[in-house]
């Protein structure tokens, strides 16, 4: 009879008791796995056989494995950071007040922060503090937040049986005076014609369209839309290369000693001129 050995290794460490028993012609392990806290997270070890695979977690952040009887973790982690807009221009996070910016960096949002680059041969960022959105939907006065917030948009909330309300501070008679909070549903895609909630602004990517009191004998509320022009490009254009109309409005787009107009093409469209 072949002789039978037998080894009990009771081994007694910081991350549990682990038993090995060879049996004939191989081996297996199991970890019997106490907690183990880290701070900013806790791991747990799992079981594995010689020459096979285990792996191994941390509810940290990361997570891993690898082959061959040991456990392996590779980090990972997530996170996100926005400058608040869709402008590529725009830095990662809110820059200093009067802190200089590159011609074209245009209109940047950081929460209820606003920053617009403005123009000139030195151009720096003007950033204004815009009153934040209320926790709940407002009705009443409210302050308007001046001409520097415009890019902030409306502030949004849940609708009634689904869907959702925009509300903006609606400018009164005169600056500052009769404020009121205008809320309501914007329509699914731009609109045209008549409206029933006066002072609405509702957002359909670069436009903005206000349902505005009616002038004349018809009366009545009627949407408006507009399209603000887009910032100047981040560099000097090609003279002759076509652009939208308004773009750097009657001043132009400024770079160094050069500045460049858009301006109407004598074949039809916009293109740029430089000198």
């Amino acid at each position: 009879m072949k002789a039978l050995e037998i080894l009990f290794v009771v081994s007694v460490s910081a991350g549990g008791l682990v038993v090995a028993a060879p049996g004939c012609g191989g081996s297996t392990s199991a970890g019997v796995g106490a907690d183990a806290s880290t701070e900013g997270g806790s791991s747990s070890g799992g079981s594995g056989s010689s020459g096979g695979s285990s792996s191994g977690s941390s509810s940290g952040g990361s997570s891993g494995s690898s082959s061959g009887g040991s456990s392996g973790s590779s980090g990972s982690s997530s996170g996100s950071s926005s400058g608040g807009t869709t402008n590529p221009n725009c830095p990662t996070s809110a820059p200093n007040n009067q802190s200089a910016c590159m011609t074209g960096d245009g209109v940047c949002t950081f929460g209820n922060v606003i920053c617009d680059c403005g123009g000139g041969a030195n151009p720096v960022w003007t950033c204004t503090t815009c009153p934040a959105c209320p926790a709940t939907q407002p009705t009443g006065t409210c302050t308007g937040a001046g001409a520097g917030c415009a890019a902030l948009g409306a502030c949004t909330y849940p609708g009634d049986g689904g869907g959702t309300t925009s509300c903006n501070c609606a400018a009164g008679a005169a600056p500052g005076m009769g404020d009121t909070w205008a809320c309501g549903a914007c329509p699914t895609a731009q609109p045209t014609g008549a409206c029933t909630t006066e002072g609405l602004d509702c957002d359909y990517g670069t436009t903005t369209c206000g349902c505005r009191r009616g002038m004349g004998a018809a009366g009545g509320d009627t949407w408006e839309c507009e399209t603000p022009p887009p910032p100047c490009p981040g560099t000097q254009p090609m003279a002759g290369n076509t652009c939208t109309a308004g773009t750097g409005g009657v001043a132009g787009c400024p770079y160094g000693a050069v500045t460049c107009l858009c301006r109407a093409a004598s074949g039809g469209g916009d293109e740029w001129s430089c000198n």
